[in-house]
């Protein structure tokens, strides 16, 4: 009788691990699958909000040369987290050039770090240009937005510049924006265009001139 009862214990405890394992293979990548979504949706969270604290920081950065720097540093970031939240607030920061501006890695918008990010962020920055020029730019803005949509892998292409405007003209209503998407075309299509002449570089100042004193004789 003791014997039957182990031999039916034993039944019962390989049925049970039987059964545990039909259910873990069938709710293990089920199981696997909720945790890798939960996990997604932590980093989109913590990234939404890490853009979100970039962009106020940005909005309230004062002006001086060493909050330039700050404002660059936050710039770049966004640039790599690919913020296209950002990318209306990187289009009118186009044309900022920080105050302790050095040449670094020779390239036409080396010195304007919105610009750079907008490149990064590729199509919602190229769609933030096409908003922007609803109203009037300047030529420097013009020019930077030119060479914004002709960066295409790590190299001026003016054919794809001129694909993107092209596009964007097609369907255009707006005649502010077709006359500077136009002007767009031209700065593109110029002979000069890509050649470090033309680069938008920032403006020299030159230097107050240090007034020298006079050395009296004994």
């Amino acid at each position: 009788m003791d014997c039957f009862l182990m031999i039916n214990l034993e039944a019962r405890i390989r049925l049970s691990i039987f059964v545990c394992a039909w259910v873990i293979c069938l709710t293990g990548p089920a199981a696997l699958a909720v945790a890798e979504e939960d996990e997604v949706q932590s980093v989109a969270t913590t990234r939404a909000h890490t853009i979100s604290e970039l962009l106020r920081e940005l909005q309230n950065c004062p002006s001086g040369t060493f909050a330039d720097m700050k404002k660059a540093g936050i710039i770049q970031q966004l640039g790599v987290l690919r913020a296209s939240e950002a990318a209306d607030e990187l289009v009118a920061l186009a044309a900022f050039v920080p105050a302790l501006y050095e040449v670094g890695e020779r390239h036409p918008l080396e010195s304007r770090p919105a610009a750079e990010s907008l490149v990064q962020i590729g199509i919602p920055g190229y769609r933030a240009i096409f908003r922007r020029l609803s109203r009037s730019a300047t030529d420097e803005e013009l020019k930077i937005f030119a060479y914004v949509l002709t960066a295409h892998d790590g190299i001026v292409d003016p054919e794809y510049g001129i694909f993107l405007v092209q596009r964007q003209l097609k369907n255009e209503m707006s005649l502010t924006r077709k006359t500077q998407l136009e002007a767009l075309k031209v700065i593109i299509l110029s002979p000069d265009f890509g050649e470090i002449r033309d680069w938008p570089t920032p403006e020299v100042k030159n230097p107050k001139p240090i007034r020298s004193e006079r050395v009296r004789n004994p």
